[in-house]
């Protein structure tokens, strides 16, 4: 089944690859553009940087914006990658930072390039993830929380506050010092 949007994508791309293909740049750029506005994708923004060569930074805004704009539950990945491509890391934490769901790949690669830029976040979000993970002895997912509090520890040496981190990791050990697994996974910190 088909939504309309997939058509216009379809379409869309299908007509730039043909544009392409004959030398046509301009009419590539702008069904590449159509495309990028049906079904936001960093392989598409990337097709639309580079068929816009110098006009790009005239461009850029608008892709932007309509990245911004998108509410499909598929343009998410899609502003992760383009917002982290383009150095917007406010823009990435506020595309993970509502939604529960995103204890994933795209969370963790948010939090990876925020380290530097907002460690704060970091400790708060990891630390909150590992906790609900290890308060509810969920020991086949304490790799998880193990590998949130790597995340949390880095933020925390970003910072130059080591000794925080060691005493929120003697805190853990203390409260959860009877769960044999994790102990065992807590030796990876």
């Amino acid at each position: 089944m088909h939504l309309p949007g997939n058509r216009t994508y379809d379409f869309a791309s299908w007509t730039s690859d043909f544009a392409v293909g004959i030398g046509d740049t301009s009419t590539a750029l702008n069904a590449s553009i159509v495309a990028f506005e049906a079904k936001p994708s960093f392989r598409d923004y990337q097709k639309v940087e580079n068929l816009a060569a110098e006009v790009w930074s005239q461009i850029k805004p608008d892709l932007l914006e309509i990245l911004r704009k998108s509410e499909n539950w598929y343009a998410d990945s899609a502003k992760v990658d383009i917002f982290l491509y383009e150095g917007l890391i406010d823009e990435a934490i506020a595309t993970v930072r509502s939604d529960s769901y995103y204890a994933s790949e795209l969370l963790e690669r948010v939090m990876n390039a925020a380290i530097p830029h907002c460690p704060d976040w970091v400790i708060t979000k990891a630390r909150q993830l590992a906790e609900e993970i290890m308060n509810r002895g969920k020991a086949d997912r304490y790799d998880n929380a193990v590998r949130w509090l790597k995340k949390a520890k880095a933020a925390y040496v970003q910072l130059g506050k080591q000794s925080e981190w060691s005493a929120y990791r003697a805190e853990l050990k203390n409260i959860h010092g009877r769960k044999r697994k994790l102990m065992e996974l807590f030796k990876q910190l």
